[in-house]
């Protein structure tokens, strides 16, 4: 079995440094929001270390999918994600729709 670690969810708050070390066990590392991140020192660093980056996500519940007034900026951050994801070298971009709209209907935000 492989293993990869988030480096959001356990190295939470670390330097870059400290958030690799954290994640040295694993065979791979994901990422949540890359703005987060020094893109360029990250897959540097996590290359170095013999961690590539596995996964990121594409946007964040602040750019809601299940929103249509959003779908500019999900969507222009949805490029900006698929850029860094290929700086990263991460095969896997994760896309969240986000929460359910109170008052909308399903349909509109499907």
């Amino acid at each position: 079995m492989r293993t990869c670690v988030c480096l959001d969810a356990v190295a939470a708050g670390l330097p870059l440094e400290a958030a690799l070390e954290a994640a040295a066990a694993a065979q791979g590392i994901e990422i949540w929001d890359w703005r987060r991140w020094d893109v360029a020192a990250l897959g540097s660093r996590a290359a170095s270390c013999g961690l590539p980056v596995v996964a990121l996500s594409g946007n964040t519940f602040e750019e809601p999918l299940v929103d249509p007034d959003a779908h500019p900026r999900a969507l222009a951050h949805l490029a900006r994600s698929i850029e860094a994801a290929r700086r990263l070298g991460a095969a896997v971009l994760v896309a969240h729709t986000g929460y359910a709209i109170a008052g909308r209907s399903r349909p509109a935000q499907w």
